[in-house]
C-alpha cells in the first residue's frame, strides 16, 4: 500500500486511508489531520485546514454540444480547484438529457475526462417522460426550466407543468425548478431595453421569479412533490419559500455567490461578466438572501458555472451570453464570506457540502468519517489574493471577480484519496 501522511494540520485528527476510505478518524469527524496510504511520501500542510470537500449542486459543463466553451476535463479541474469533489451537471446544450441512452452515453464520457463525482439532472422535455422511471435510477433529479434558457426551450403554463410533477412525485423523484416566468419576461422585454446594463435587471423582472416560485410550490403542494428551487435571486422568493417550509413543504432551496456579493448597480456599472440568468438584484435582495441562508431557509450555495468563451463575454452586452464562471473559485469566495463575518467556516461546509451531499442523497460526500470516501480539501484560510485571469483552469477565463481580493485558497483537493487538484505554489509540499 502506499503511504500519504498529512502533517501539522491545525485542529487535528488523526486519519488513515485504505483504498481512498478513511479507516480511523477521532470524535471531531469535521478536521482530519494525518492519513496513511495514498503517495508513499509525507506531505507538509503546515498551517492547512482540512475540510470535506464541496459538492456543487449545480454546474454546466457544456459537453457534448458545446465543449469548445468547457468540456469535462476543464470544467472537472476547475472544480476541483475550487474545492469540490462532486458536482451535479445540467445539460443545457443540445442533445438534453432526455432518454437512458443518451444519459449512459454522457456517463461513459465522464468515467473518461472527469477528475471530479459527477452525478446528472435529466431534462423536463416530453420525450423524457416517455422513460422516466428508467431515467430516474440513472439520474439525480429533473431540471425543469420554467422559461426559456439557452438550449432548452423551457416549460410555459402550467398546465405543462403538472406531468412533470405527477411523474416525479409519482416515483419519488426530486424535481429542480430555474424559476422565472416566461410570459412576465416577454411582457418586460417589450417596456425596457435588456440591452441596457442599467435596465437588465428589470427586462427580467424580480416578479418574473417571485411569480414562478409561487406557482412551483402550489404544483409541488398539489401532487406532494419533493421540490428544489435553483439560484434564488429575490427577497420576494425567499419569503414564499420560507412560508412555505414552515407550513411543512417538502421544499428546498440554493442560491449563488454572485447574488451575495454583487448588486445591480455592479451589473449598471460594469457590464457584460455581470449577465447572468436570473438577473443579479438590489441592496434589499442581496441581504436577504444572506438572512434566508443564516436562518436555513435557503440550504445551498453552488456556482451555477456557465461557461463561455472569454471573447464571447467581451461582445456588446445586448450579444454577450447569460452566464458567470466561478467553479475555480467557489472555496475562496465562501471563506471570503467567513472573514468579513457572514457565516462561520461550519456553517460554511453545511452550506456547501453537507446540506447539497443530504439532499441529493449522495453516500460519501459531505462529511469526514470513518467508513466514507476521502473526499477532502485543504485550504489555507489564510491567504490573502486578488483573482486574475489566470487563476481560471475553467476555459471561461473571464469572470467578474477577477481583481478581487479574497480570504482563503485552496491548496488540494482529495477525491476518492486521490488528487484531483494540488496547487504547485502554496503550502502543500512534498508531492
Amino acid at each position: 500500500m502506499n503511504e500519504f501522511t498529512l502533517t501539522n494540520l491545525r485542529l487535528s485528527v488523526d486519519g488513515r486511508l485504505e483504498d481512498g476510505k478513511i479507516s480511523v478518524a477521532g470524535n471531531a469527524v469535521e478536521r482530519i489531520g494525518s492519513f496513511d496510504g495514498l503517495l508513499g511520501r509525507e506531505v507538509d500542510c503546515h498551517g492547512l485546514v482540512a475540510l470535506p470537500a464541496l459538492v456543487d449542486n449545480h454546474v454546466h459543463f457544456r459537453e457534448p454540444g458545446a465543449e469548445e466553451k468547457e468540456d469535462f476535463r476543464s470544467g472537472s479541474s476547475a472544480a476541483a480547484h475550487g474545492g469540490a469533489a462532486t458536482v451535479l451537471e445540467v445539460q443545457n446544450s443540445l442533445p438534453l438529457l432526455t432518454t437512458p441512452e443518451l444519459i449512459r452515453e454522457k456517463k461513459e464520457l465522464i468515467a473518461r475526462k472527469s477528475k471530479v463525482n459527477v452525478a446528472l439532472y435529466a431534462s423536463a422535455v416530453p420525450e423524457t417522460l416517455e422513460a422516466m422511471e428508467e431515467v430516474s435510477e440513472m439520474t439525480a433529479g429533473l431540471k425543469l426550466f420554467m422559461a426559456p434558457s439557452h438550449a432548452d426551450d423551457g416549460v410555459m403554463g402550467e398546465e405543462s407543468m403538472r406531468p412533470y410533477f405527477q411523474a416525479c412525485t409519482r416515483l419519488g423523484f426530486l424535481l429542480i425548478v430555474h424559476a422565472e416566468d416566461g410570459r412576465l419576461i416577454r411582457e418586460a422585454a417589450g417596456r425596457y431595453d435588456g440591452g441596457k446594463p442599467a435596465l437588465f435587471s428589470r427586462s427580467r423582472p424580480p416578479t418574473a421569479e417571485i411569480h414562478a416560485v409561487r406557482r412551483a410550490l402550489r404544483l409541488a403542494h398539489e401532487y406532494g412533490t419533493r421540490l428544489h428551487v435553483f439560484h434564488v435571486s429575490t427577497a420576494g422568493a425567499v419569503d414564499l419559500i420560507s412560508d412555505a417550509r414552515a407550513e411543512g413543504a417538502d421544499v428546498t432551496a440554493s442560491t449563488c455567490p454572485h447574488y451575495l456579493y454583487f448588486t445591480d448597480s455592479d451589473v449598471a456599472e460594469r457590464g457584460a461578466l455581470f449577465k447572468v440568468f436570473p438577473p443579479i438584484r438590489g441592496e434589499a435582495d442581496r441581504r436577504r438572501i444572506l438572512e434566508g441562508l443564516k436562518t436555513g431557509v435557503i440550504e445551498i450555495i453552488s456556482t451555477d458555472h456557465a461557461p463561455h468563451r472569454p471573447e464571447e463575454k467581451e461582445r456588446p452586452f445586448a450579444k454577450v451570453p447569460a452566464g458567470i464562471s466561478s467553479s475555480d473559485l467557489l472555496l475562496p469566495l465562501l471563506t471570503t464570506l467567513v472573514d468579513r463575518g457572514h457565516f462561520t467556516l461550519d456553517e460554511i461546509v453545511k452550506l456547501s457540502s453537507a446540506n447539497p451531499a443530504r439532499i441529493h442523497g449522495l453516500m460519501d460526500a459531505g462529511r469526514i468519517e470513518e467508513g466514507w470516501a476521502a473526499n477532502i480539501v485543504l485550504v489555507d484560510l489564510e491567504a490573502r489574493w486578488m483573482v486574475s485571469q489566470e487563476d481560471f483552469l475553467s476555459r471561461a477565463s473571464l469572470s467578474p471577480y477577477i481583481g478581487m481580493e479574497l480570504t482563503g485558497r485552496v491548496a488540494a483537493t482529495l477525491v476518492g484519496g486521490q488528487p484531483a487538484y494540488l496547487d504547485g505554489q502554496g503550502p502543500v509540499r512534498g508531492l
